[in-house]
């Protein structure tokens, strides 16, 4: 049985869409700080940030968001 329009399915798909697009969203900044576009937290946002390379924080994030960070073994 193919259930194309199910209940389950409609919301598996908007949860994954939703988490999909935070992600992008998440990358598209990253990318912006990497490319030196961003440098300062905006004052708005109200928490600390000030790492001594934004680009390398940035491309490292990115990896971590993407699943390529490797934690050490404790």
């Amino acid at each position: 049985m193919y259930l194309n329009k199910s209940f389950g399915r409609k919301r598996f798909k908007a949860n994954l869409g939703n988490a999909n697009h935070l992600i992008i969203t998440s990358l598209v900044g990253l990318d912006a700080i990497e490319r030196g576009k961003v440098e300062d937290i905006p004052s708005e946002m109200r928490m600390a940030w000030s790492p001594k390379s934004p680009k390398t924080s940035a491309r490292r994030a990115a990896l971590l968001k993407s699943g390529w960070f490797a934690f050490p073994e404790r």
